[in-house]
């Protein structure tokens, strides 16, 4: 209720963020992510972070990453 996760697949308890620039310049922004993989680790879930720019730039790695995250979890 705390935070909002950009994808998830509750059933296997896997949550997907993809995060921009700000994600890793801004320490305000660096904190929030902080509690929120920290709530998330604390109630049995699997976050994956991916960088916007690198799933941008090669969309088929991203892809067959996750889908081996998901598949193996």
């Amino acid at each position: 209720g705390r935070f909002a996760i950009d994808f998830a697949w509750p059933h296997k308890k896997i949550a997907l963020e993809i995060d921009g620039d700000q994600h890793y310049t801004q320490p305000e922004q660096r904190q929030r992510d902080a509690n929120k993989e920290m709530l998330l680790e604390t109630m049995g879930w699997t976050l994956i972070r991916v960088r916007w720019k690198a799933m941008f730039k090669n969309p088929k790695k991203f892809i067959n990453d996750v889908k081996n995250v998901i598949d193996n979890t």
